[in-house]
């Protein structure tokens, strides 16, 4: 799985669901949630 699947998806997520406080996001650790792409847009989404 390419990481750029998972970076496309989190943003549609957040605008989808509009989560207003805390948020629990779990993966499965695969190679595409540990890339630095999608690391970045984690930091960026104020996801850390």
């Amino acid at each position: 799985m390419q990481a750029s699947l998972v970076c496309d998806a989190l943003p549609m997520t957040i605008g989808a669901r509009q989560p207003q406080s805390e948020l629990l996001m779990h993966t499965d650790r695969g190679s595409q949630y540990a890339s630095q792409a999608h690391t970045e847009l984690l930091g960026a989404c104020g996801l850390e």
